[in-house]
């Protein structure tokens, strides 16, 4: 089942050019996910009850076209599968004539909360998002980044109280914000892959680690110890 909202493009969501943010493009996707299950299904107050969530794992963003300040624009949604503890989505920004301006695939792990642990996802559940929607037309990427042998340190950067959401830990976002930093960044970027390996929480301290190579900048934001919270691939040229 395909799920859409209309929405236009707030002045706060651009950068200095007029042009939506990356930033503000993965919250549009993230937000419309939300939503979706909410309403659809009231998932999230279920959820809470069963001492279940989702935790999303992985993001594959392709900007296709650029979009301007007060823009109107759809906001859709479509899970394509289920397998095991995972869940599958969709999600695109369209024009009102139904140009798609953003193609996504997202991964999404079903997590026992007591236990800390992944979770087959029950045919209640699944039966929940059904009919299921066929995959939309675009370049799928593997879920895993291939960090590169060879990167370079910068400086720490410690986690803030405005990155904690609803979950007590970074929202999803604000791996894609940290790294964009980090970065310095002009060019226009056209693809974001995240791959999220551990919840960072108040208190705890960014180790950024990058490459610059063709295009393809990749940050791993790593801990103390080395170990990877997120890592983040920006690529501004998908010709």
């Amino acid at each position: 089942m395909i799920y859409t909202e209309d929405i236009r493009v707030r002045y706060s969501e651009v950068g200095e050019d007029g042009i939506l943010t990356p930033t503000a493009i993965v919250n549009y996707l993230q937000d419309i996910t939300m939503i979706h299950s909410q309403t659809l299904a009231g998932e999230h107050d279920i959820l809470k009850e069963e001492d279940e969530c989702w935790v999303l794992s992985a993001w594959q963003i392709d900007i296709i076209k650029d979009i301007e300040s007060f823009e109107k624009i759809k906001l859709c949604t479509s899970p394509y599968d289920f397998k095991g503890p995972m869940g599958l989505r969709n999600c695109w920004l369209e024009s009102m004539d139904g140009e798609k301006l953003v193609v996504a695939n997202s991964f999404w792990t079903y997590i026992d909360i007591k236990k800390m642990m992944p979770k087959k996802v029950s045919k209640e559940v699944v039966a929940r998002y059904e009919p299921l929607c066929e995959k939309i037309e675009m370049e799928y990427e593997p879920r895993k980044i291939k960090i590169p042998d060879m990167v370079e340190k910068r400086p720490p950067i410690d986690v803030k109280y405005s990155q904690i959401d609803t979950n007590h830990h970074v929202n999803n976002c604000q791996y894609v914000a940290t790294a964009l930093e980090v970065l310095g960044l002009k060019e226009r970027v056209r693809r974001i892959r995240t791959e999220y390996k551990k919840s960072a929480v108040l208190g705890d301290v960014f180790y950024p680690y990058v490459n610059e190579e063709n295009g393809k900048y990749v940050v791993d934001l790593r801990d103390s110890e080395g170990v990877s919270y997120a890592v983040i691939e920006f690529i501004t040229d998908l010709a």
